[in-house]
């Protein structure tokens, strides 16, 4: 089997077969093509090898070997600009999610900062009353005694 290597510029990687992708988004007819199984990205230069399948009179439509993958397009619903970068499956995809994943971890963790800070401050002010109501039983007591 040939390998391919894919056409786009931040994909680039290497692959035994296209998948064949059908594109229902074009009205009114649907575009059927062979892509890149990463990234979708259309193959332009398909061997012969595979664009034909010879089938034995064993095998059928649903034999493992020569299934082929579809895979369904649907065109995008308005999208905010922001979020366009989720479609694709890139490298700064995968950052940005590492990315605000980490950003939500820092906030619950600066969260939970101010409720210990809270906590504190509550439990610091607590001790200074009992301390001040200690001193004044001590003033009573000293006078008491002497």
């Amino acid at each position: 089997m040939q390998n391919h290597k894919c056409s786009c510029e931040s994909c680039e990687k290497e692959f035994e077969k296209p998948i064949m992708v059908t594109n229902f988004s074009v009205a009114p007819q649907k575009k059927t093509y062979y892509a890149c199984p990463y990234c979708l990205t259309k193959i332009s230069s398909i061997s012969q090898e595979c664009n034909e399948t010879q089938v034995s009179p064993k095998e059928t439509a649903f034999s493992k070997n020569k299934k082929i993958e579809e895979k369904r397009i649907v065109p995008p619903i308005a999208t905010p600009p922001q979020r366009i970068l989720y479609r694709h499956s890139g490298p700064q995809a995968i950052t940005i999610r590492k990315l605000e994943s980490l950003e939500k971890e820092k906030m619950n963790l600066l969260a939970e900062l101010d409720k210990l800070r809270e906590g504190a401050i509550q439990k610091v002010s607590n001790l200074e009353e009992e301390l001040s109501t200690l001193k004044e039983e001590a003033e009573i007591l000293k006078k008491m005694i002497d």
